[in-house]
């Protein structure tokens, strides 16, 4: 929610995310340049915004109700959690085959076990295709 608009780098795509939990918390994200070229029409719509996720001028303090409003009227009817939307991003960009140790590093995790400890027991069938990957004998 703090992310302001010197944190985003258009020449690099990149998202610089300041973390103050570990050491690996403060990072730079790589950008698609999907969502890099996003981030500079949503910045040239108003350039006078310092951030990125605002409403009025104003940064977002809590999210709660807007959250609960929007999960309402997605029709959800089970419990979700804004860190739900974390945790949905690391699983996909897992199950789409990303390397568990960029999506640590993405995520800020302290190390690679946190994350695998968090989220590689939900990929199934890693086990077979990593024997299929193994050289024929």
């Amino acid at each position: 929610m703090s992310l302001q608009w010197l944190d985003h780098n258009y020449e690099n795509s990149t998202l610089h995310i300041r973390g103050t939990k570990t050491a690996t918390s403060n990072r730079l994200i790589p950008l698609n340049l999907t969502d890099n070229n996003k981030l500079k029409v949503k910045r040239e719509l108003n350039p006078s915004s310092q951030f990125i996720i605002e409403y009025l001028n104003k940064p977002l303090k809590k999210i709660r109700r807007s959250f609960k409003t929007a999960v309402e009227k997605a029709g959800i009817t089970y419990p979700v959690r804004m860190y739900d939307i974390r945790h949905l991003w690391a699983t996909e960009m897992l199950r789409n085959g990303a390397d568990l140790a960029a999506v640590s590093a993405m995520l800020g995790h302290s190390s690679i076990s946190t994350t695998q400890q968090k989220y590689y027991h939900l990929m199934q069938g890693e086990k077979a295709k990593a024997v299929n990957l193994k050289p024929t004998l």
